[in-house]
C-alpha cells in the first residue's frame, strides 16, 4: 500500500488519462481480437500459444482470485482513493491482477516469441507499462502486479517450450488441451463448493464459468484441429485478411447475441456459451476457411 500511496502522490488528469487508456490494452475484449487476428490470419501456431496461456493463466488467476479472496486497496486502507474512472471497471477481488495476467499472456508471450532484441524490449515494456498502470491507477497493488506477471512468463515459456518439440508437438498439443479442461472442471467445482460454504456470491461463480467455459471450448476445439495446427493460415492479400477477420468476428457477435452473453445470468447458460463461442474461434470458423479455400483452389484449378 505504500507504494500505491506514493504513486498517488504523483496523479494529474493529464497522467490519469494516459494510464487509464494503457490499462485499456488489456482487455478481455482486446485480448480476444488479438487472439483471433494471429489465430486466423497470421500465423496459427502463435496464436495457439498465446491462446493457450491466455485461456491457462485466466483460468489459474480466477482460482487464486476465489481462493485468497483479497480486497481491493480502498477497501483494504477506506483512506486510499484509487482513481475514479478505474473503479468501475475493478470489479472482484484483487489478488492476482488480471489486467496484468492479460498483458503478459499476449504482450509477454509477442515478446518472449520475437527474435530481434528490439522487439523483445517493446513487446515487454508494453506488458510492464499495463502492470504499472493498475499500481499508478489504485486498483492493484504490487504483489498483485508481480504474482500475475510471474505466473504468466512462467506458463508461456512451458507452452513455448513443448510447442518446440516437433516430434512430439501432437502430443504435447493434447496434453496442454487435457491441463486446461482439468483445471476447467476443477475452477467450477471449487467456485460453487465456495459459495455453498457462504464464502463467494453467485457473481463469482458466474467468473468463473465464463472463464472456465472459454478454455473448455478452445481445448475441445484443438482436440477436433489437432491436425491442422501446423496450417498456413496467412491470407494471400492484406484486404482478404481483413474480410476474413470481420467474417470471423461477425460470428463471434451472433453467438454472443443468441446465447445473451455476456449479460446472462444463469451459470450453466454461461459455461455453455463461452464454451461455444471458443469452439467457433478455434475450430468451426477454421472449417469453414479451409473448406471456403478448397472451392476456390479447385475453382482456379
Amino acid at each position: 500500500m505504500e507504494l500505491l500511496r506514493w504513486l498517488a502522490e504523483y496523479r494529474s488528469d493529464v497522467m490519469d488519462k494516459v494510464f487509464l487508456f494503457i490499462s485499456e490494452i488489456a482487455t478481455e475484449t482486446l485480448a480476444i481480437l488479438i487472439i483471433c487476428l494471429i489465430f486466423w490470419c497470421i500465423k496459427k501456431k502463435t496464436g495457439l500459444t498465446i491462446a493457450f496461456g491466455w485461456f491457462l493463466t485466466a483460468i489459474l488467476v480466477q482460482g487464486m482470485k476465489i481462493i485468497f479472496r483479497v480486497e481491493r486497496p480502498w477497501i483494504l486502507d477506506p483512506d486510499f482513493q484509487a482513481v475514479a474512472g478505474a473503479v468501475s471497471g475493478a470489479g472482484g477481488y484483487s489478488f492476482p491482477s488480471g489486467h496484468t495476467q492479460s498483458a503478459f499472456a499476449i504482450y509477454g508471450a509477442l515478446g518472449l516469441m520475437q527474435k530481434k532484441w528490439y522487439w523483445k524490449v517493446s513487446w515487454f515494456a508494453l506488458a510492464v507499462l499495463v502492470g504499472f498502470s493498475r499500481m499508478y491507477l489504485g486498483v492493484h497493488t504490487l504483489w498483485d502486479v508481480l504474482t500475475s506477471a510471474v505466473l504468466c512468463i512462467c506458463i508461456v515459456l512451458f507452452i513455448k517450450k513443448i510447442w518446440e518439440d516437433k516430434e512430439f508437438s501432437l502430443k504435447n498439443l493434447n496434453l496442454v488441451c487435457w491441463v486446461i479442461l482439468g483445471l476447467s472442471l476443477a475452477l467450477v467445482i471449487l467456485a460453487v463448493a465456495l459459495n455453498l460454504m457462504g464464502l463467494i456470491t453467485p457473481d463469482y461463480i458466474r467468473d468463473a464459468c465464463k472463464v472456465a467455459g472459454s478454455g473448455t471450448g478452445f481445448a475441445l476445439a484443438m482436440f477436433v484441429e489437432s491436425n491442422h495446427a501446423d496450417d498456413k493460415v496467412r491470407p494471400k492479400t492484406v484486404w482478404g485478411g481483413i474480410l476474413r477477420l470481420v467474417t470471423g468476428l461477425v460470428g463471434v457477435v451472433a453467438i454472443q447475441t443468441v446465447t445473451g452473453l455476456p449479460a446472462i445470468k444463469s451459470i450453466a447458460a454461461s459455461l455453455i456459451g463461452y464454451c461455444l463461442l471458443t469452439f467457433w474461434v478455434g475450430c468451426l470458423f477454421p472449417m469453414i476457411v479451409r473448406y471456403i479455400d478448397d472451392i476456390r483452389g479447385k475453382v482456379v484449378e
